[in-house]
């Protein structure tokens, strides 16, 4: 098996260029003709070109406003906020010097058009006749809500796809009532149409405490929390109608939220 270099920008040969150049006119071409998501990098995570559909997902005008500009430099500030993140997996593939390796990445990023889920695939870009790593390139498709919301897995089931998903502040006010992030996530999970079993296991994981929660304990706060919104109905289902009516399924707390943005490695 022959043996690959990694290749800095400052030594590319006029036969690497001519290939990186080739690769442009490749990537104008299907820009124009798919709606392909597509970026090159070179060997420092820096971009040399992508595609217009990734551009506008980014924040720029056209593809070629990649051109030598770094994760961190990306007006999607969703992105750029994660850039080390995101760097560090491109490195380690980098570093593999392996071309028949491709890294498989959930992303889930506040992007310029919206909340979404996408999977990219990322892979050396390579000059097999000189043996040289030059850069890595990535392609991206789209993914479907539920098969990323792995900590709310009905969401999409009951609630269908949205646009974009926000999340919510630390406190919410309804009406004049305020309530905190722990009540936040019994009303969402509430939402989802679990039973009080359910959200009594899942925060005893998500937010253990000495002493084991009961099936009582959920009990008591859905009943605290109907008095904090004046419902003088306590019944699970009329809290639950009662959130859907104000787009409370519209926001996200904070606590679930933070943990479905970033870049995550499939495989």
């Amino acid at each position: 098996m022959k043996k690959y270099t990694v290749i800095k920008p400052e030594n590319y040969t006029k036969e690497h260029l001519a290939y990186i150049d080739q690769f442009k006119d490749s990537m104008t071409f299907l820009t124009h003709q798919t709606d392909l998501m597509c970026l090159l990098k070179d060997v420092n995570c820096r971009s040399i070109i992508g595609s217009d559909v990734s551009a506008k997902t980014f924040g720029f005008k056209t593809g070629r406003d990649f051109a030598g500009k770094l994760i961190a430099d990306f007006p999607c500030e969703s992105i750029a906020s994660h850039a080390a993140q995101i760097i560090k997996q491109e490195q380690e593939l980098i570093n593999t010097c392996d071309v028949s390796k491709n890294s498989e990445v959930l992303c889930v990023f506040e992007y310029c058009d919206g909340l979404k889920a996408r999977v990219a695939n990322k892979r050396l870009f390579h000059h097999k006749q000189s043996a040289a790593i030059l850069g890595i390139v990535g392609t991206a498709t789209n993914v479907q809500l539920r098969d990323f919301i792995n900590i709310v897995p009905t969401y999409i089931l009951r609630f269908g796809v949205l646009g974009s998903i926000e999340s919510m502040k630390h406190e919410v006010n309804i009406q004049g009532a305020l309530l905190n992030e722990y009540e936040q996530e019994i009303c969402f999970l509430f939402l989802l149409g679990w039973n009080f079993q359910q959200v009594t296991e899942f925060m005893d994981v998500f937010r253990p405490k000495d002493t084991p929660r009961t099936t009582d304990t959920i009990v008591k706060k859905k009943n605290y929390i109907c008095h904090k919104l004046g419902l003088t109905n306590t019944n699970l289902k009329n809290l639950c109608e009662y959130l859907f009516s104000i787009g409370f399924h519209k926001k996200m707390p904070e606590s679930f939220y933070s943990r479905m943005i970033g870049s995550k490695i499939l495989n």
